[in-house]
């Protein structure tokens, strides 16, 4: 992905909510714990677009990696 540079990956999930429709999204673009290393992202943070879902994603990468 664009701005990443190159990174090699330990793991990684992902569901399908079929019928998950985002109303109100958080408006935050993720959420990053430094301490644990974790971060959330997707559209129900973003908003209810696959563009933000992947600009999330985007961002949390980046947090991420520092």
């Amino acid at each position: 992905l664009p701005g990443l540079g190159r990174v090699r990956l330990r793991g990684a999930s992902a569901h399908r909510w079929r019928y998950a429709l985002v109303t109100h999204a958080l408006g935050a673009s993720h959420l990053h714990d430094p301490q644990g290393g974790i971060a959330v992202c997707g559209d129900g943070l973003a908003g209810p677009r696959a563009g933000s879902a992947l600009s999330s994603g985007v961002a949390a990468a980046k947090s991420l990696l520092g």
